[in-house]
């Protein structure tokens, strides 16, 4: 019975906290929207970069494969002896209007 009452306790301080602070949803008026508290800082945002991964490979034009750097292997593929990883063109995928980065595990032998 004490436990029953103290979740009820619990449960209505946390929603008099939830509508105090503003913490309601507008998903409920419009499902198809965000919420305005989501949506209120962006609106003077620029788009300054898109893609929409159209096509069947990356934007090479827009896209580098690789690391910014040139990594120990001189090329951008390998970040350093610290790392179990090799970047390679194949892990690199667009399909469906979608960008996907795959990983696996396997034995890459790298150019140098």
């Amino acid at each position: 019975m004490i436990r029953a009452a103290r979740t009820a306790v619990i449960a209505t301080v946390i929603a008099i906290i939830a509508v105090a602070t503003g913490c309601t949803s507008t998903h409920a008026q419009d499902p198809s929207k965000p919420p305005t508290a989501i949506m209120e800082p962006m609106r003077n945002w620029k788009l300054a970069f898109a893609d929409e991964f159209n096509g069947t490979a990356l934007d090479q034009s827009k896209w580098k494969i690789g690391l910014p750097w040139a990594g120990d292997d001189g090329e951008g593929r390998h970040h350093n002896s610290q790392y179990a990883s090799y970047i390679v063109d194949r892990d690199v995928v667009v399909d469906g209007g979608a960008l996907k980065l795959l990983t696996r595990r396997e034995e890459v032998k790298a150019k140098n």
